[in-house]
């Protein structure tokens, strides 16, 4: 869904997915702290790209309503993942591991 709003933030969130679920190995986390950058990425990028970029496109009123419902879509996603965060701080949350047949 972000790709298609913004491919800038897309290539930014799924960035950050992917880097924390290489190193982690949990999905749950890579994607909470990926649907936690969706709400900066959306502001760094409509701010300072389109915002303040040479053709000055948009309205800072813009850049505030992407970034506020940006906001509210990772509000969401994280509340729904409250028992994988209970899980991480507990130190229980399953790993994806891969097994060679």
């Amino acid at each position: 869904m972000i790709a298609l709003i913004d491919w800038r933030v897309f290539i930014i969130v799924i960035s950050v997915f992917i880097i924390l679920f290489l190193i982690t190995r949990i999905v749950s986390l890579a994607s909470i702290c990926a649907a936690a950058a969706f709400p900066v990425s959306t502001f760094l990028v409509t701010y300072f790209v389109d915002y303040h970029g040479d053709s000055s496109s948009v309205s800072l009123t813009y850049v505030l309503i992407t970034t506020a419902i940006a906001l509210l879509m990772a509000v969401i996603l994280i509340v729904k993942h409250r028992t994988n965060i209970t899980r991480i701080l507990n130190g229980t949350e399953k790993k994806l591991a891969i097994h060679k047949k």
